[in-house]
């Protein structure tokens, strides 16, 4: 069966939970998961070996928000293929010179996301 995408999409999670864990709509904190990252060095070396491995197009985090810790070892780290993922509004991303940090190290997308915390603004009309 052919599917849209480019090629072999390898899917990784770096944890389970999430570390911001502050959400009020959070189906994580609601069931008690606790936020259980993988070491960020091991993350780095996993994903080299599997890429040499398998030779994806893309590596897609699975991850509910990559960590600031992550997100600032990929910046300096190549995980060996291009790369996608969920992450939070962090203040490291103010920075241009992160941002092109991220891009080189294979960074093709980031899904930002935030809780308002606002229910009249959430989708209602005011």
């Amino acid at each position: 069966m052919n599917y849209f995408a480019p090629g072999f999409i390898l899917p990784y999670s770096a944890s389970s939970g999430c570390y911001w864990g502050k959400c009020s709509f959070c189906p994580e904190n609601a069931e008690g998961n606790t936020f259980r990252p993988v070491q960020v060095q091991e993350v780095v070396r996993d994903l080299r070996v599997l890429s040499e491995r398998r030779k994806p197009v893309l590596v897609h985090f699975l991850d509910n928000a990559l960590s600031p810790a992550l997100l600032k070892t990929l910046s300096k780290q190549s995980p060996g293929a291009p790369w996608y993922g969920f992450a939070r509004i962090i203040k490291d991303l103010e920075d241009p010179d992160f941002c092109e940090a991220l891009k080189r190290s294979g960074c093709r997308m980031l899904k930002l996301g935030l809780e308002s915390g606002d229910q009249v603004g959430s989708g209602q009309a005011v």
